[in-house]
């Protein structure tokens, strides 16, 4: 979970209930001009040993191999450049729960009336295995936070179900009293 942002909304029959965006993506440990650095760097050590051993020993076969080595770490590193885009928004407003994906460049978005939504999280029953975290209503769950660890995860969990429940209980006290809650 690396950014949650808290954005007051409008207020609606006497009470207010901020809206609250998470914004999951996976850990991003370099940007493209290192991984482009990591990759030439690389090629420039694995062809300047190569190009040794072909000089002084008459070696040239290992040049293929060397060049094929430098050609899968590069499409290697740029798969994983490319996952680096996939994120996951979570909007939750006074209505809804809204859960945005972006995975490969494919957007999928799916909406939950706020007053049904349930938040799952399953652990493994095999060991060293991650939980799954789930959000949904009326029998459709989508996962959320797969890039999170364990920890980070249960967290996220803990904060939807309260910020769910929260609400849940102040609009249960408003009807009870007639009043917003001070």
């Amino acid at each position: 979970m690396q950014n949650m942002i808290d954005v007051p909304s409008s207020q609606a029959s006497g009470i207010t209930v901020p809206e609250i965006r998470y914004l999951i993506t996976p850990n991003r440990s370099m940007d493209r001009r290192q991984a482009t650095g990591l990759v030439l760097g690389v090629a420039g050590a694995t062809f300047l040993v190569a190009g040794a051993l072909a000089l002084r020993y008459g070696a040239w076969p290992i040049l293929p191999f060397a060049g094929l080595e430098v050609a899968l770490l590069a499409y290697v590193v740029y798969r994983v450049q490319a996952d680096c885009n996939n994120h996951e928004v979570v909007v939750l407003d006074e209505l809804h729960l809204d859960v945005t994906r972006r995975v490969g460049g494919e957007v999928q978005s799916h909406r939950f009336n706020r007053h049904w939504v349930r938040v799952n999280l399953r652990q493994s029953r095999a060991r060293n295995l991650p939980s799954r975290l789930q959000v949904g209503s009326h029998g459709k769950f989508v996962e959320i936070g797969a890039c999170l660890t364990n920890d980070e995860r249960a967290s996220l969990a803990n904060h939807l179900a309260a910020r769910l429940a929260g609400a849940a209980a102040e609009e249960n006290f408003r009807n009870s009293t007639g009043e917003p809650r001070q």
